[in-house]
């Protein structure tokens, strides 16, 4: 009986930890435990695939992605913004998105832009223009109150683990502890970035800045 309680409280702690409203975090949807895609990655849809130039009758092809994306712009670039490139695929897709803090204070209002791969994006704006507010959204730090936006196709509302894998953040200051060694710091932040060969990055470090072994 003991152990029955304990797995039911854990249960009920992940679950209410998931669904419940939170400053922090993207909150799922209270059926979320039903949904296959919870339980299997590779059941997660995305709006659109990570394709060749390959265009197939049952898939869509390349430039078909890059017509859509020009259709898309045709909008922006009348209202003054620059076109688009024809020849990228959009890496992260923003679309409308918005965060408010509490019913006064609008911190990004309707924000709507695209990344290109193989292009430097630049996000410029003075201080408390909601820049660090929209990074915080894209990586979940934030739920946003309005829009969404698709990172390598996956929706960071819906399938924020996904869309977390196609992302790396190096933050606004430096993340430096006091108790911890430099092997020790490569070990952490590689276990966060999901770096798989996190052994091979301090052995590297190490002979490369000639640091001894301890």
């Amino acid at each position: 009986m003991f152990l029955v309680n304990i797995f039911i409280y854990m249960f009920l702690t992940v679950y209410l930890e998931n669904v419940l409203p939170s400053e922090f975090g993207v909150r799922k949807n209270w059926y979320y435990i039903f949904l296959p895609s919870t339980y299997f990655k590779s059941m997660v849809t995305k709006k659109y695939d990570v394709l060749d130039e390959t265009v197939g009758d049952d898939r869509i092809g390349m430039n078909e992605i890059l017509q859509s994306s020009d259709a898309e712009d045709e909008g922006a670039s009348a209202q003054g913004f620059e076109q688009g490139p024809s020849y990228s695929r959009v890496g992260v897709d923003v679309q409308n998105l918005r965060k408010d803090f509490g019913s006064h204070k609008v911190a990004v209002d309707g924000v709507s832009m695209k990344m290109y791969e193989g292009e430097i994006f630049a996000l410029l704006g003075h201080n408390g223009a909601g820049k660090t507010t929209t990074i915080s959204m894209l990586t979940g730090m934030f739920a946003p109150s309005g829009g969404t936006a698709f990172v390598n196709g996956y929706d960071i509302t819906s399938d924020l683990d996904r869309a977390r894998d196609n992302l790396g953040l190096c933050p606004q200051h430096n993340m430096l502890f006091d108790k911890l060694t430099v092997s020790e710091h490569l070990r952490f932040f590689g276990q966060v970035l999901t770096y798989i060969h996190t052994r091979y990055l301090i052995v590297s470090v190490f002979i490369k800045f000639s640091i001894c072994f301890l």
